[in-house]
């Protein structure tokens, strides 16, 4: 059985969402790197986007069955929300899909470790056999650690490896995603930029000149520390571009 580490290469977490619903027919487990408000704030920023229309005004529709607390037809419904709790509703009834959410690096790390041991109870009965092997799918990976002190070559190789050790054990998929920042407070430097950059060696560096300065020391490209690892995806146009310099 060979297992795959690859790199989903989309722009808005909406993409990424409606391949692991729609495209895959395995069990999966979506790690989102973040709190669930703040997923939510980024699902119903990238259904914004993702409309024609997404520069209009919200038209506010009455959906048939809509009712607001004091019983009354709820009129103040977007159809973004429509949007949102549609695709909330998807994730919800989805049986293979499992959706968990991790706000710091050490959650994560923590959550990944014990994997094994959460998978093994749900592991197909004797006799069984599982068609495919299950997927560990895990967004905006680069972003949580770009939030804390373990944004580094260090930082970043100690979770990969703990990921692909984890993955080995219980023949598991591994499929990083990053998805840009729908909501505009993170800036230009978010999504697959994020592949692209530099960060030190240690997690112990500091920058010069506060968070926006340089890195003390030397620093290497993120996507030489991944690609220990893992492959992006062919349609990645940014990686192309950086393999062929």
């Amino acid at each position: 059985m060979t297992l795959t580490r690859k790199i989903y290469s989309c722009n808005l977490v909406t993409d990424f969402l409606d391949y692991l619903l729609h495209d895959s027919e395995r069990e999966t487990t979506l790690v989102v790197c973040s709190s669930r408000e703040r997923f939510l704030e980024q699902l119903y920023a990238a259904i914004h986007l993702s409309q024609p229309d997404h520069g209009a005004e919200e038209p506010h529709e009455q959906a048939d069955g809509d009712v607001s607390s004091q019983g009354f037809p709820d009129i103040s419904l977007s159809k973004y929300q429509r949007l949102l709790t549609k695709t909330i509703g998807l994730l919800g009834r989805s049986r293979r899909v499992k959706l968990v959410f991790c706000q710091t690096v050490e959650t994560l790390r923590a959550y990944i470790s014990v994997l094994p041991v959460v998978w093994a109870k749900h592991a197909p009965a004797s006799g069984e056999q599982q068609v495919r092997q299950p997927l560990l799918a895990v967004l905006n990976l680069l972003e949580l650690h770009r939030l804390s002190s373990e944004f580094s070559a260090q930082g970043l190789s100690r979770t990969l490896a703990t990921m692909v050790e984890m993955a080995a054990s219980v023949g598991s998929d591994l499929l990083l995603c990053e998805c840009r920042d729908a909501t505009g407070v993170s800036g230009i430097d978010s999504g697959q930029r994020l592949w692209f950059g530099n960060v030190p060696i240690l997690s112990s560096a500091i920058r010069i000149g506060g968070d926006d300065g340089a890195w003390s020391g030397h620093g290497v490209p993120v996507i030489r520390v991944v690609q220990r690892w893992f492959e992006f995806d062919d349609h990645c146009p940014a990686l192309q571009a950086t393999t062929n310099s």
